[in-house]
């Protein structure tokens, strides 16, 4: 164990509301072992009065960790560290708030050097090896669920392209050159197109062998299409987009700031820039109902999204959305450990707790099909290019643990009640599909495989 080899002083551990149980089992390891323990990140920021309760936490950072953690290491104590929750003699003491950091070039890269093991794809084996980069923080949008509001205050600031550009440099040297895949947590990668189109610049102009995933808004992606294809071109080519509705009633009662036609618009600048486009969508919303559920994986499909994922609506502590329920009692359940985006917590008028849970499944499953797998697959080959029978095997057996570790372990209670659900929309997905026919043959070369079976006509159903 860590700590018995490196006999800390302090544990820190960021955390969401998802890592609820895992934060404070964490905590528990490191106090049993007389460790102070910190806490920090979205979750601890909204309710650290509630986190300082359980014996095992100490202190919670609330906002941007750098500069209070090292404060905090520096004096030994936390008195009168901005950002700093603690317990003195059973009180809870809330030091005043810490401003947010406005010159993001002055923090240090992250010591990529002091790494135990490198980061992994759990889902399936890749070429190129992992790793995250920041290269902004804060977000424009006001969503009504999101986190980032109150994390950040809509205060969004940049990195320079020339202080990225040296920290991507040091992390291909940290991989000794070798091809890369790095996953850019900023919350909106666009929000300054200058930056952006700069730092394409540097890219091309590098020599550095590296493919971006970036997490975007709809509304800069087509306010923007010159910059994407720049952007594709330099390697940023995978996006994921918050769709989150098909409704644009309810899009506008979760003050997500795009339409219909914006969505349509961007999915379509992106295709046919060769980009890769996953959606996110939230299910259960106010004012949702379960035709409105069950016709979102049909609607993700008719816009052409490869990736599409259904998170059950979720009011996380600090959100707009949180209190607004709060005010009508609409939470019933006050487990954080069920703040996960895979469980009903709060009172929905149109659809019951369990059946939203069920339809979580239905909507991935009715995405899920064979036929947007082979069409996803078709529009990452080259032109006449074709996979092998391997690759696709591979490719498959990826969506099918993605679908496990999504979260159908999390109720394994209900298998029976989810494999209903299951083979519900797989019968639906059928009937919708069935001009959807895809030519297995155009995609996977089959000509070795059918050397040794010899001339067959193959159905896959």
């Amino acid at each position: 164990m860590y700590i018995d080899r490196y006999s800390p002083d302090l544990v820190g551990i960021s955390m969401s509301a998802t890592e609820h149980d895992e934060g404070l089992r964490l905590a528990s390891i490191a106090k049993t072992n007389r460790i102070t323990t910190v806490l920090g990140g979205y979750h601890p920021t909204a309710i650290p009065g509630e986190l300082l309760s359980y014996p095992q936490v100490d202190i919670v950072v609330r906002g941007e960790g750098e500069y209070t953690f090292r404060d905090l290491v520096r004096r030994g104590a936390p008195e009168d560290v901005l950002g700093l929750s603690y317990k003195k003699d059973g009180v809870v003491i809330h030091n005043e708030d810490r401003p947010c950091i406005e010159q993001l070039d002055s923090l240090p890269f992250p010591a990529r050097h002091l790494r135990r093991v490198k980061y992994l794809n759990h889902m399936y084996k890749e070429e190129r090896e992992n790793d995250v980069i920041t290269m902004s923080r804060g977000c424009y949008g006001k969503c009504s669920f999101c986190c980032e509001t109150y994390m950040n205050h809509g205060n969004v600031r940049f990195r320079s392209p020339e202080n990225i550009m040296d920290e991507l440099h040091e992390i291909s040297d940290y991989h000794q050159g070798k091809p890369l895949k790095i996953f850019v947590t900023d919350p909106s990668f666009m929000s300054n197109p200058k930056i952006m189109d700069r730092l394409c610049d540097l890219l091309l102009q590098s020599g550095l062998d590296i493919r971006f995933s970036v997490m975007a808004r709809v509304d800069s992606i087509v306010r923007n299409p010159g910059l994407v294809k720049k952007m594709c071109a330099a390697g940023i080519q995978s996006y994921e987009l918050g769709f989150e509705s098909a409704n644009e009633d309810i899009l506008n009662d979760v003050n997500k700031g795009i339409t219909l036609g914006l969505q349509r618009e961007a999915v379509e600048i992106l295709l046919e820039n060769g980009a890769n486009i996953s959606g996110t969508f939230v299910i259960g919303l106010p004012g949702q109902s379960e035709a409105d559920i069950k016709n979102l994986p049909v609607y993700a499909k008719h816009l052409g999204l490869m990736n599409a994922a259904f998170g059950i609506a979720t009011p996380f502590a600090g959100t707009e959305f949180y209190d607004d329920l709060e005010k009508e009692n609409l939470i019933f359940d006050r487990d954080w450990t069920n703040y996960d985006e895979m469980h009903s917590v709060y009172i929905l008028d149109t659809v019951n707790p369990r059946r939203l849970e069920e339809l979580q499944t239905y909507c991935l499953v009715r995405f899920w099909t064979l036929n947007t797998f082979l069409i996803g697959l078709s529009r990452k080959l080259d032109t006449g290019g074709k996979i092998s029978l391997k690759q696709l095997v591979d490719e498959i057996a990826s969506k099918i643990r993605f679908a496990r570790d999504a979260g159908l372990d999390l109720r394994e209670d209900d298998v029976n009640d989810q494999l209903r659900v299951l083979l519900d929309a797989s019968v639906d997905s059928d009937v919708e599909e069935r001009h959807r026919n895809i030519a297995i043959h155009d995609i996977v070369e089959l000509s070795r495989f059918l050397t040794i079976i010899g001339s067959q006509k193959i159905q896959l159903s």
